[in-house]
């Protein structure tokens, strides 16, 4: 299981978008279209891929 992080550990890794939730981290982007928000989806899946983390 990951390590969890505090609220301040987040904030002091510049995590501006992200927030702490249900134990959870959690963020939210809008892409303003659905063309723009699959090419984003996709690299973050590519990124997971590469460092093998499967969010």
């Amino acid at each position: 299981m990951s390590e969890t992080l505090t609220a301040q550990e987040i904030m002091g890794a510049g995590l501006a978008d992200w927030r702490r939730l249900a134990r959870r981290i959690h963020a939210r982007f809008e892409t303003g279209d659905y063309a723009t928000g699959a090419a984003f989806v996709s690299a973050i899946g590519e990124a997971a891929e590469t460092v093998d983390h499967h969010p």
